[in-house]
């Protein structure tokens, strides 16, 4: 049984030792027990060098009170799940890392310490962060081209092969009597008429065939009366043509 013991923790011992997470032991004082490579390959510092300090040497100086309360858990039993914060280096640079930390019981099931697995999370953050101001300059222009389009002394409109719409200018909507919510899903003919739909069907059937077409033709104003447009139909393609 011994032998067995000894065999099960040294395979555990391998298997913490080869993990690419930091994962760090230490007492309900914060007193660094153990360090494993992956912990030296993320923080700087060989096992030699961590063991025995206190684990606040990773924490930046404007989080002074993290460890005390997350060391409070532990000692309550209680442990934490993917907390995500930053640590720092041995040569200063900060990281963004993802913390699961476990309470560490002794065979009379006393909590003696606690067991940490730190994961360098900064990559995923700094994507997250460049996705988060690119949707924020793709809001911007959205913003600026609703503008343009909102002004723009003409009709726009844009519309699904179905024939539904996606989104039309503040004139078009204007046109109808109606607002932009009104029309966006419904489909042409449900807009402006089932009659007016015939005399210009021709020309959204050559469109949506893969044509450009231009056209002359009269429609109805809700306020204004009958007045004589022109019109251009274009194809919008998609990745594959």
């Amino acid at each position: 049984e011994r032998k067995q013991s000894e065999e099960v923790r040294s395979r555990l011992a391998a298997i913490v030792d080869s993990s690419d997470d930091a994962i760090i032991g230490k007492t309900l004082e914060g007193i660094i027990t153990n360090w494993n490579r992956g912990a030296e390959k993320i923080y700087g510092y060989s096992a030699e060098e961590a063991a025995g300090r206190p684990i606040s040497m990773l924490v930046p100086a404007y989080l002074p009170d993290e460890i005390p309360k997350i060391l409070k858990k532990i000692r309550l039993g209680e442990g934490i799940d993917q907390y995500e914060t930053v640590r720092v280096t041995k040569g200063g640079k900060r990281l963004d890392v993802s913390l699961t930390i476990s309470p560490i019981k002794d065979s009379q099931g006393n909590i003696v310490g606690a067991s940490t697995i730190a994961r360098d999370i900064t990559e995923r953050k700094q994507a997250e962060e460049e996705i988060r101001l690119l949707n924020e300059r793709l809001e911007q222009r959205v913003w600026q081209l609703r503008l343009v389009t909102d002004s723009a002394p003409v009709l726009l409109a844009h519309c699904d092969t179905e024939r539904r719409y996606k989104f039309v200018n503040k004139g078009y909507a204007q046109r109808f009597g109606t607002s932009r919510e009104e029309i966006i899903g419904r489909r042409i003919p449900e807009v402006v008429g089932e009659e007016a739909y015939a005399n210009f069907k021709k020309y959204v059937d050559a469109v949506l065939s893969g044509e450009r077409v231009e056209f002359e033709t009269e429609i109805p104003y809700k306020d204004i009366g009958q007045r004589y447009i022109h019109a251009a139909y274009v194809p919008e393609f998609g990745e594959q043509g």
